[in-house]
């Protein structure tokens, strides 16, 4: 669904009304926007970011990849960055020199970006099931403490109200592209447990009606049932349809 093509539905508008009622809060805190592909994720977010900006507030938008970052610039005509790009410095940058089993190895070490003016700002990170909390263990670099959900966590200092008022949006499909480096099929990073585990407030809203298809569409009854099921983790009721936008 197009950022600008179709008007918001009901569902779509209560999101945005909460998001703008979580940014207008002065506790630092995480609201999680989940739903499938085509449910109106972007939508939601252009008209949460048209207005928040509107309103004099400072926004940082970031996606777990270039081709994620590349497609919001597009789509919501404001500047997006890598999430790599966003949070650690890459103008200072270290050698670290390891010792393992009597050997010597060699790493490019980037620090975290500065912090400084993290105090009063929105947050936005897309496609955010992709963000691991494990040490990646990369054989030549190294970016930040090798964990980068807990870097962004420093990042945004989320940790250090009332001093810091900032908030992060977390975006993306819980039910795809888990971190790369992960133990399980979940990313922390969706859920609200790891967030409160962390010691900071979290909302979610769960989008479940994709819109990208026209509602008599065999592609829309069959995303929406496949989401039901994945939902109720129950798979025995699924049935292909048999119609022209469905080839198999």
């Amino acid at each position: 669904m197009g950022s600008n093509a179709y008007a918001q539905s009901s569902e779509q508008q209560q999101c945005v009304r909460m998001m703008i009622d979580f940014v207008a809060s002065d506790i630092p805190g995480v609201f999680i926007l989940s739903g499938p592909a085509g449910s109106g994720k972007t939508t939601i977010l252009k008209s949460f970011v048209d207005r928040v900006i509107a309103d004099g507030q400072d926004v940082s938008l970031m996606a777990t990849t270039g081709r994620a970052a590349s497609v919001l610039r597009s789509k919501l005509g404001r500047e997006c960055t890598t999430v790599h790009k966003g949070i650690y410095s890459f103008s200072k940058f270290r050698h670290r020199v390891l010792e393992s089993s009597g050997q010597m190895s060699y790493k490019f070490h980037f620090s975290l970006a500065s912090t400084d003016a993290n105090l009063n700002k929105i947050f936005i990170i897309d496609e955010a099931s992709m963000l691991g909390d494990r040490d990646s263990e990369q054989e030549f670099y190294q970016f930040g403490s090798d964990a980068m959900l807990s870097d962004l966590l420093t990042y945004t200092r989320l940790r250090e109200a009332p001093i810091v008022k900032s908030k992060v949006i977390i975006v993306g499909d819980k039910n795809q592209l888990p971190p790369i480096a992960g133990l399980s099929d979940e990313s922390k990073a969706m859920t609200t447990a790891y967030w409160l585990d962390m010691g900071v407030p979290a909302m979610a809203f769960n989008l479940k009606t994709i819109y990208r298809y026209a509602t008599d569409s065999a592609i829309y009854r069959l995303a929406n049932s496949l989401a039901d099921s994945i939902h109720t983790d129950s798979f025995g009721e699924l049935r292909i349809p048999k119609a022209a936008d469905v080839n198999i």
